[in-house]
């Protein structure tokens, strides 16, 4: 009798430890808390047949107060879901060791409920889930049952589960805190490099406009005449080296001194706004328009001959004559004249003497009688504009 007796203990041992295994080896597999905590449940409810309600309470990392962080009930038991005597946590808590309660009505720990609407309450359990460095909480169940309450092989299962319990929370905490590490750390990287982005594109948009302010002029908003020089330069010597046409527009504001001194200073601005407008309307993105001194405007026509530059040159001219102005009460109309030079030419050889050529062809015009577009040709002397019916509207060409 005392052989067979042996025998099913250590058959019963053995069980255990190997249910003991399987659980183990399925708790170290989960990397999320609600995932393990109902694994672990499970496991209780599964191998505890006497197991009605159950919970695990975790200690918070900062103010080591307990929380319950999932509960079970046994499906068609009775609903303690919840009640849980708190001085048994706290002794187990306190002395790191697992307490089995199978006689209620003898247990004398204070708080402790022992009976329900004048029934005996049955068996309770409470194993600490200790790690290596600390007691991370503790697992509760409960038998209602007092006839059938928790055994030494309950007691036996589950101590043995807690403490491969407590290391799979550890793990898990750790890779969650680890998450939640790399998480906050990607989202710092995240607004650091959305904040680096902003201020790099907020300098990239300084520098624009400083840029621009550095090349354009303050009044009309067209080129300065620095940005022109440069630009004058860089196209003369593109022109020569690839055998492309260039052409350049010097324009003068016919008798301008007369508007400010009869307007005033404000009333000239108005002009020289409304003329650079005009310029934007009529040339193409290529071209270069630019306030070179004063009411001259000059313009670089790239890949333009000099007989298609003289047309873009009366085009500008015709626009202006019938451009009435208005100035406090008073209206009145301008007219301008356009000196015109473009390169290949044999009689030009670098980029200035294409400016003097254009500026030699605007004295001209002017000298011609203004409202005029004159053209530097060394070769022949003709009208760009065939149709016009007075010599002020004609475009004559230089010697």
């Amino acid at each position: 009798m005392g052989d067979t007796t042996q025998k099913e203990t250590v058959v019963t041992g053995s069980t255990t430890l190997r249910q003991i295994h399987e659980v183990t080896t399925s708790l170290l597999q989960s990397s999320d808390l609600k995932e393990l905590f109902e694994k672990i449940m499970d496991s209780l409810l599964l191998h505890l047949r006497h197991m009605d309600a159950g919970a695990i309470l975790l200690a918070d990392d900062n103010t080591s107060r307990l929380t319950e962080v999932i509960s079970r009930i046994r499906e068609g038991r009775e609903n303690n879901k919840g009640h849980v005597c708190q001085s048994i946590v706290n002794r187990v808590m306190k002395e790191a060791r697992a307490l089995m309660i199978t006689n209620p009505a003898r247990n004398k720990e204070p708080g402790f409920s022992r009976s329900v609407e004048g029934k005996r309450r049955g068996s309770v359990i409470c194993v600490p889930l200790v790690t290596k460095t600390e007691i991370r909480g503790v697992i509760y169940v409960r038998s209602a049952s007092a006839a059938q309450g928790f055994g030494k092989d309950d007691l036996f299962f589950i101590n043995l589960l807690g403490h491969p319990a407590a290391l799979a929370i550890e793990n898990t905490l750790l890779h969650e805190k680890n998450r939640r590490s790399e998480e906050a750390l990607e989202k710092a990287r995240d607004e650091v490099e959305t904040r680096v982005k902003e201020r790099t594109r907020e300098l990239m948009e300084a520098n624009k406009k400083l840029n621009e302010l550095s090349i354009t002029d303050g009044l009309t908003g067209l080129y300065n005449h620095r940005y022109f020089m440069r630009a004058l330069e860089a196209e003369y010597r593109r022109a020569i080296r690839y055998k492309r046409s260039l052409a350049l527009l010097l324009l003068d504001i016919d008798h301008f001194k007369n508007v400010n001194d009869t307007y005033g200073h404000p009333c000239g601005d108005l002009v020289l706004n409304a003329l650079a407008a005009l310029l934007k309307g009529c040339l193409r993105s290529a071209d270069v328009a630019a306030r070179y001194g004063g009411d001259e405007i000059a313009v670089l026509l790239p890949e333009t001959s000099e007989s298609k530059a003289s047309e873009v040159a009366e085009k500008l001219r015709r626009h202006l004559e019938k451009r009435s102005f208005e100035w406090e009460g008073n209206s009145f109309s301008l007219t301008c004249s356009i000196g015109v030079a473009a390169v290949p030419e044999t009689n030009i050889d670098n980029w200035n003497e294409l400016l003097h050529r254009a500026d030699k062809s605007l004295y001209r015009a002017k000298e011609k009688g203004r409202n005029n577009v004159i053209a530097f040709n060394p070769g022949q002397r003709r009208a760009v504009s065939r149709g016009a019916q007075s010599p002020r509207r004609r475009a004559i060409a230089v010697h």
